[in-house]
């Protein structure tokens, strides 16, 4: 088994608590969010056991080279995820310590979040599908957001069927694909993948405050194709997980 481990860090799965965990028992030997430095790829070389970051499989993998790595990952149910990163990014601009460090890209979309009812389904719907200058933009992080981890780039148009077949092989070549519903399985499955005897706790982080309560059914028709695709990857990944 490979002694070095990457954790592709999905936005809203529980990554942070993720990170959390595995900080506590790498320490030092763990570094998060390694896609924050523009030499990500020569982070590569320093003398890290795990590491994470908001970085798509093919890209890691393709800098990795012949480094072996043991490759890990959260999904988390696709209407609940996207709920969740809508709030999140409308946060980052009313937030004035995260405005700072968010790129001007999503700054725009934080600040066209702030006159939308985010527990609305037909308003989110509506804005996702607006014709303006953030249009590729939310695409490329909003839709079928989780899946396009598994493809090579940032691509800006629309999730297509083809796409799936690649990120269900590049899910495939993961040692691990917990999802965000089952905390045991996460813990359970990451301690037998990277080998560890010690005891983990997977804690609560960046726990967003919003209105939780919503109609899955109703909100994945209405966004249907900004989640289809997420919510056939996410599926196999529970069935994978025995669940």
């Amino acid at each position: 088994m490979p002694s070095r481990t990457f954790f592709m860090h999905i936005g809203k799965t529980a990554g942070s608590a993720v990170n959390q965990m595995l900080k506590e028992h790498f320490g030092d030997r763990f570094i998060a969010h390694i896609e924050a430095s523009q030499d990500w790829p020569n982070r590569l070389n320093e003398n890290y056991d795990c590491l994470s970051g908001h970085l798509h499989f093919p890209l890691f993998k393709h800098a990795a080279g012949n480094r072996l790595f043991c490759y890990v990952t959260v999904l988390r149910e696709p209407v609940s995820q996207t709920r969740s990163h809508l709030h999140w990014l409308r946060r980052l601009g009313t937030n004035p310590n995260l405005r700072q460090d968010t790129p001007p890209h999503i700054l725009k979309i934080s600040d066209a979040l702030v006159d939308i009812d985010l527990n609305d389904a037909g308003h989110v719907r509506h804005f996702l599908m607006r014709q303006d200058d953030t249009h590729h933009d939310r695409i490329r992080l909003l839709d079928n957001g989780q899946a396009r981890y598994f493809l090579e780039g940032y691509v800006d148009r629309k999730f297509e069927l083809r796409d799936l077949r690649i990120a269900i092989d590049s899910m495939a070549q993961f040692d691990f694909v917990g999802v965000n519903e089952d905390v045991t399985g996460i813990v359970t499955g990451i301690k037998e993948v990277l080998a560890i005897d010690a005891d983990l706790k997977l804690p609560h982080a960046n726990v967003q405050e919003y209105d939780r309560e919503f109609d899955r059914e109703v909100w994945r028709k209405t966004l249907g194709d900004w989640v289809g695709y997420d919510c056939a990857l996410y599926e196999l990944a529970r069935v994978k997980a025995g669940h």
